[in-house]
């Protein structure tokens, strides 16, 4: 949604999970443990995926990683012997789509996050043969940019309980007289039974991954070694030549643990650190300054650091001569500090004095050359004084200075942009091309930026390929939408657009679900995210001339998220149903969503511009909309009945989890829990979701108790 690029921060990524839900069908005879308590009967391919996990016998994989923490990696499962492996063996014979989700589906069982691409299976045509997976798993986000998590495989000790079943959601709800009566963990009941160990007697991995130029570990792990009757577990992790090897090896040797011996067990599987094989580890690059600049070695270093916070914190309260006090007392306890430049820079720049505010940077550069990332802070303050050739310069010498980082191009594309000159923009990208390593170009944000930007240039032809790439390799929920978005803003690749997004909105529809506080389904880590990707799929079902479909999510998008461009896109359907009052009156709603701060800097923008022209238009054709306070009737538009107010008076904020059937709530202030509303009763009106989702939303909203109560959903 949008008609421009979503702002990325530097240091800002976002982790959403991508959940494909298998859909291989049932073999007859087909005989398999399983692990999990439900009260109905599992699908088969949950069971297939419980089977074959609890078969995986080592991972091998290999991969690369670039600077904005995308990892791709070419990975084999091997698979050891199950109780009956006759299904999965057809599966891997069969292969094609059923395959690709099953596969997607055991990765995500196995804790390895990423998308799935081109699985195939080995040892299939003899029951003798041993079973291999072999596949590419591509990822983007989980640790931050100073983290990473080795690609391992989760241990296996003990054996699944064979009286309990796999099902593909969370249970129903048990009611009094028919309960689900979960069993307590082994690990903790107290039994005369022996516990059983896993029958897989060896599970091993071994992940390598290559690390772009200048990226290294602060402190290896030291190794693991732990050896008990029981089992022996060793892990070891290796950097050389900027590559991270990582050895994990679990050798079983008892077949079970008798009650004697539990409690000895307990002790060793605690101490043994299995739980800590999956720590990620930290890392530092020569783009950023050293981790002492953040931490500190010595005394003085520390000092200088807490010095710095307080100014920054004081910079934030527009306190600036604090902050000043405070920079200089740092500076007296580390004159050479490699941040102090900066930090001055900063307070320059809240101040206003962007000339002495440049000059700092500038001596941070001098002083540190290879703490590349100053460039950019450089390049932003030449951009906010207006000396647009400055930062140009600034830029362009960053991405020759850094071939291995895509983010000075992005910068650059985005500045020209602003220009209004994306002609030059796709310059820029067409240079990034030539000149960047190739694990920069991998960077889905780059190719975000320099296919919209092609498409804004006239280059359509170009732009699709560029998008449909990211569409095809994204597991970033926002990276989809927005390709998607670009695409269709020039009509381009609707169909594959719109099946890769509807593929992306099915990790938030859970069929079985539809209770708000039981979460399933729930949006999380930004929550515009889903209605923006409802507006994008409606806008696509718009430029494929199904207006009624397109409505639906458009319509739902709207309600949940006030935006000019998604109440620019409900107006065009008004006005291809022949409706110009009610896209004059979206209109006007839609330009009483910009807050006032923002109106000035929004008056540019191409969603705004069409706005104010439709209604133009539409007044000089005499239609009269029936709006006469604009911002009265969008907050009337945001507010729903919550019934009879009883106990309560006055007013509370609450946070909600929301469904197409049910509301629930919690108050943002704790201190009255005892009179916390229920909001069970709520009906939302219908067209807050498109017809058949079963997404749990999240939002704040404003309880207001009279003698009624009415609930208003923030902005």
């Amino acid at each position: 949604m949008g008609r421009t690029l979503r702002a990325f921060g530097f240091l800002s990524l976002l982790s959403i999970s991508f959940c494909i839900h298998a859909t291989a069908q049932k073999v007859p005879g087909e005989k398999l443990p399983s692990t999990t308590v439900a009260k109905d009967e599992p699908s088969p391919t949950a069971r297939l995926v419980a089977a074959v996990s609890g078969s995986v016998t080592s991972i091998d994989s290999t991969g690369d990683r670039t600077v904005e923490n995308i990892a791709d990696y070419s990975v084999t499962l091997g698979i050891g012997k199950m109780e009956d492996d006759s299904a999965f063996r057809v599966l891997c014979i069969n292969g094609g789509k059923p395959l690709l989700t099953f596969v997607q589906s055991l990765i995500e069982n196995l804790s390895l996050a990423g998308k799935v691409s081109n699985p195939a299976c080995t040892g299939t045509d003899n029951a003798s043969d041993a079973l291999a997976l072999q596949l590419h798993l591509h990822r983007e986000g989980g640790s931050s940019l100073f983290q990473e998590s080795p690609l391992l495989l989760t241990p296996a000790l003990e054996q699944p309980d064979d009286d309990l079943q796999v099902f593909d959601g969370p249970p129903p709800a048990a009611t009094d007289n028919d309960k689900v009566q979960i069993p307590d963990s082994p690990a903790v009941a107290e039994s005369t039974e022996p516990l059983k160990l896993n029958s897989v007697r060896t599970q091993t991995s071994h992940a390598s991954m290559s690390f772009p130029k200048g990226w290294t570990p602060v402190e290896l792990p030291k190794p693991i070694h732990s050896d008990s009757p029981f089992a022996t577990f060793d892990v070891s992790m290796t950097f050389e030549d900027s590559k991270l090897v990582t050895e994990q090896k679990l050798v079983i040797k008892k077949d079970k643990v008798e009650a004697p011996e539990r409690a000895a067990f307990d002790k060793w599987r605690q101490e043994s650190q299995m739980a800590q094989a999956e720590t990620s580890i930290q890392l530092e690059s020569t783009i950023y300054f050293p981790n002492s600049a953040f931490n500190g070695k010595t005394d003085a270093e520390k000092n200088a650091i807490e010095l710095m916070q307080k100014a920054s914190a004081a910079i934030e309260k527009k306190d600036f001569a604090a902050a000043e006090e405070f920079l200089k007392q740092s500076q007296a306890a580390d004159p050479g500090h490699e941040l102090l430049h900066e930090a001055k820079g900063d307070l320059a720049k809240a101040r206003g004095h962007y000339d002495e505010a440049v000059k700092e940077y500038r001596e941070e550069l001098r002083a540190f050359p290879n703490a590349l990332l100053e460039m950019q802070t450089l390049a932003f303050c030449q951009r906010d004084m207006g000396r647009m050739d400055d930062a140009v310069a600034t830029l362009q010498a960053w991405m020759v200075a850094d071939l291995d980082n895509p983010f000075p191009a992005i910068d650059l594309m985005n500045l020209y942009h602003d220009m209004h000159r994306d002609d030059l923009a796709v310059g820029v990208g067409d240079q990034a091309m030539n000149t960047l390593h190739a694990d920069a170009l991998r960077s889905v944000q780059f190719l975000l930026a320099y296919g919209h930007e092609q498409m804004l240039a006239g280059q359509a032809d170009r732009a699709k390929g560029v998008l449909e790439n990211v569409l095809n390799v994204s597991t970033d929920s926002w990276n989809v939408n927005n390709a998607a978005y670009f695409l269709s803003e020039k009509g381009v690749s609707l169909d594959r657009a719109e099946e890769i997004l509807r593929e992306s909105l099915k990790q938030y529809d859970v069929d079985d679900s539809d209770d708000a506080a039981g979460g399933g389904g729930t949006v999380s880590g930004d929550k515009n995210l889903l209605p923006s990707s409802w507006d994008t799929l409606g806008w696509i079902l718009f430029q494929k001339k199904e207006i009624k479909d397109a409505e639906g999510y458009i319509r739902a998008a709207w309600r949940n998220h006030q935006d000019p461009a998604i109440g620019l896109h409900l107006a065009e359907v008004f006005l291809a149903q022949d409706k110009p009052q009610e896209a004059l009156d979206t209109c006007k709603l839609a330009i009483a969503s910009i807050p006032e701060k923002d109106l000035a800097n929004a008056a540019g923008d191409p969603d705004v511009i069409t706005i104010r022209q439709t209604i133009e238009r539409l007044e000089k054709e005499g239609r009269k909309s029936t709006i006469k306070d604009p911002k009265a009737a969008l907050e009337e538009l945001r507010t729903v009945d919550a019934g009879p107010a009883g106990k309560f008076h006055g007013e509370a904020e609450y946070g909600l989890n929301y469904t197409s059937s049910t509301v629930a709530g919690f108050p943002k202030d704790f201190k009255n829990l005892e009179e916390m509303m229920d909001f069970s009763a709520i009906k939302l009106p219908a067209d807050f979701f498109p017809p058949g989702s079963h997404a749990t939303l999240t939002r704040d909203a404003k309880l207001k108790c009279k003698s009624t109560c009415t609930l208003t959903f923030l902005p």
